[in-house]
Formats: C-alpha cells, sequence, structure tokens
C-alpha cells in the first residue's frame, strides 16, 4: 500500500481561502453582536434595571458560545485570567504564564504563533482590549487612554525631535 502526502496540494485550495475567509466573517461578526449586546447593559445598567426587564435577550450567539471548541481553550483562559487580573498584562508575560501552565504549556512552546493568533482574536471580538503601549485588559478595565496616550508620547520624542537633533551640529 502506498501513502501519498497530499498537504502542499491542500494549501492552495480554493476552498480553504473559502472556509478562511467565512470563518474571518463569522468572528467580526459574532465580535459586532458581542458588542451591541454590551452596549445594551451598559445602558440598561445606567437606567437601574437588567436586561431582561427591559424585555430584551443577549443575541444566541453570545449565550451560547460560538462554537464549543472554545470551552476550555486557550483563548478562554487568556479572557478569564485578564478579568481577574487587577492590573493589565504584557504579551510577554501572558505567554509565561501560560507556558507554565500544564494544558497549554506544551502547546505555546512547540507553536508560539498559536498564542498571538489567540491574542489576535480575543481581540477581534472585543473581549480583550490593548492600550497604546500594548499592555492587554479586559474589555472595559482599560484605564484612561487619554492619560496613557499622554504620558507614552512625554517618555519618548518625537520622530521630528530625533531627526532634528541628529542633524545639528555639536
Amino acid at each position: 500500500m502506498r501513502i501519498v502526502y497530499y498537504a502542499p496540494i491542500m494549501a492552495s485550495h480554493p476552498l480553504l481561502t473559502l472556509i478562511e475567509t467565512k470563518v474571518r466573517n463569522r468572528d467580526m461578526h459574532l465580535a459586532a453582536a458581542a458588542q451591541i449586546d454590551r452596549e445594551l447593559a451598559d445602558a440598561a445598567k445606567v437606567l437601574g434595571v437588567s436586561l431582561e426587564e427591559l424585555g430584551v435577550a443577549p443575541s444566541a450567539s453570545v449565550q451560547a458560545k460560538a462554537d464549543g471548541r472554545r470551552a476550555g481553550s486557550m483563548t478562554e483562559f487568556i479572557v478569564e485570567y485578564l478579568g481577574q487580573a487587577d492590573r493589565g498584562v504584557s504579551r510577554l508575560d501572558l505567554k509565561a504564564i501560560l507556558k507554565s501552565h500544564p494544558k497549554f504549556g506544551e502547546q505555546v512552546t512547540r507553536n508560539e504563533n498559536g498564542f498571538y493568533n489567540g491574542v489576535n482574536r480575543c481581540l477581534r471580538r472585543g473581549e480583550i482590549v490593548q492600550d497604546p503601549n500594548g499592555i492587554l485588559y479586559l474589555h472595559g478595565r482599560l484605564p484612561d487612554t487619554a492619560k496613557a496616550v499622554e504620558e507614552s508620547q512625554h517618555s519618548k520624542p518625537s520622530l521630528f525631535e530625533m531627526v532634528t537633533r541628529s542633524e545639528t551640529p555639536q
């Protein structure tokens, strides 16, 4: 019996491109639905009532996770960890935490791109946010971004300052 490996052919198959596009579109729509549900919940909170009291139910995609594969996944762990953290976490620190985790340690060590893809999926879905310095927070826990941007701009010279400093004769 002869076994033939068809992976190079499959990697360029147009159906795979279509599937990737559909998954990307689904993730964008789920992120939009989740964002709308958060805005509805915030509006209800301002009124001092729950969504159920207003007769508005969260979308089904938010109530039941989009697919069962996510349960116990790395992205779910990232969201839960950032939800319990008392401060923002850098990607490097988060990766180190995942490497020490019994379930995800080998997975992250073997394929670091999986970690970065997971973080980017969470960012696209709107479950986590990132400040201008690259620190990750759970959605809604981002500190005052204007203050963070202002502090980061004062700590680094602007491109104009760097260019004019190097051109002035000493």
